[in-house]
């Protein structure tokens, strides 16, 4: 076998030795897409088959290559998750305790003297649980909780208020007037997702790799303070890196303000030739498919962020006019996406027309790539806007700047 070793390693070893499944993780585990569990990923059970049969004819089940049903209802009952099938429920109830009920009657076998009472315990509890009948939540509470454990309550709360009020806004003689009324920024994620992109989101598959270039760069936080921005667009999010600098820093001061993340998450030129390694793998391909929007949607999950940040997948150019059309006027653009000249003169001249009046352009990469830097300086002539930059950013102003902006800090 090229791969799941393990399954008969452990298969071998432990009717010879003592073992224990332990709460605290005691390893780092490297997720690699070109390694032999990625490249050998077609059908993992099939593999392990002749294992199974031979495990469950010693607890005295039957084992069916394929049907994966009730080794999952069982799996769920012992992690605790519900399952609100009650017949499913008590069949793989009745096959924990026939397999607790041959552990009790072999367990002078295998325990020592100290652990009769704990070994007791397990099973003690393991039954009082499996005999209460299955919570009947309905089903709409049972979805909310499951997005609540995944995007945080507040976020849950925000999609849960936009689909109330878009599905009573159909029927308008059933809207009370407090719902009537909802603030165009909480409304943006429907703007654009019919169901939050963040729902339903493994975090356990997609690696904790928040990662990125100048994403804590204090001008954005300045720019921040200065506009007190509703909407924020950033063109070009990689991992999610500054577009969680951003949110944090407009939550500090007590904003309610949503980003606007595009990018088609598939990387640009020199990420997908591998002119760094790191780079490359950072794409995550599957079936040779970036799979990086995934690490950006999880990295915005666990920073607990996802009713701030909303992803817009599409190229810039597709993403600006869906944005027109849409009516969307961000405060704050941060561009930071292509580092050729005419591609950045592209994006600059597309958003700094969606840009509302008195708003500002950041933009990345001026002065450490020759495209971006020719491109912004051109692109400043072109509107009259005087460029402020330094090596990393560059800002420009649609009028006047707040007072309150006292220039770029360092």
């Amino acid at each position: 076998e090229p791969i799941s070793q393990d399954h008969y390693l452990w298969f071998d070893m432990l009717p010879h030795v003592r073992a224990r499944n332990l709460a605290e993780p005691l390893t780092r585990y490297r997720l690699n897409s070109q390694g032999l569990t990625a490249s050998n990923g077609h059908n993992p059970r099939q593999r392990t088959h002749a294992i199974r049969e031979a495990l469950w004819s010693e607890v005295g089940l039957a084992y069916e290559a394929g049907a994966d049903g009730p080794a999952k209802d069982i799996s769920a009952l012992l992690k605790h998750q519900e399952l609100h099938d009650q017949a499913r429920r008590d069949a793989a109830g009745r096959t924990i305790d026939m397999v607790l009920s041959r552990l009790i009657a072999r367990r002078d076998t295998f325990m020592r003297d100290t652990e009769r009472a704990e070994i007791d315990n397990m099973v003690a509890s393991l039954r009082a649980r499996l005999a209460k009948r299955a919570p009947r939540t309905p089903a709409g509470f049972a979805r909310l909780w499951r997005l609540a454990r995944t995007m945080g309550p507040r976020a849950t709360l925000h999609l849960a208020f936009d689909r109330l009020t878009r599905r009573l806004r159909a029927h308008p003689r059933t809207v009370p007037a407090r719902l009537g009324r909802v603030r165009p920024v909480d409304s943006l994620m429907a703007l654009f997702h019919d169901v939050s992109p963040y729902e339903g989101l493994d975090l356990v598959a997609h690696p904790d790799d928040l990662q990125g270039w100048g994403s804590n760069d204090p001008l954005l936080g300045a720019v921040i303070r200065a506009l007190r921005p509703a909407i924020i667009v950033e063109v070009g999010s990689w991992k999610g890196a500054s577009a969680i600098h951003m949110a944090r820093a407009a939550r500090a001061l007590g904003l309610d303000t949503r980003i606007v993340c595009v990018d088609t998450w598939l990387g640009s030129a020199e990420h997908v030739l591998g002119e760094r390694p790191e780079w490359r793998e950072a794409l995550r391909p599957l079936h040779g498919y970036p799979q990086l929007y995934f690490t950006f949607l999880a990295n915005v999950a666990r920073a607990g962020l996802a009713d701030r940040i909303i992803p817009l997948p599409n190229s810039s150019d597709n993403a600006a006019l869906v944005l027109r059309a849409k009516g969307v006027r961000p405060e704050l653009v941060y561009v930071d996406g292509a580092h050729e000249e005419e591609a950045v003169y592209r994006d600059l001249r597309a958003y700094w027309d969606l840009l509302a009046p008195g708003g500002a352009l950041v933009g990345d990469d001026y002065l450490a790539w020759d495209g971006v830097t020719r491109a912004a300086r051109r692109f400043a002539a072109e509107v009259g806007s005087p460029i402020l930059g330094r090596k990393g950013k560059f800002l420009l102003w649609k009028g006047d700047p707040p007072r309150s902006f006292a220039g770029i800090p360092d």
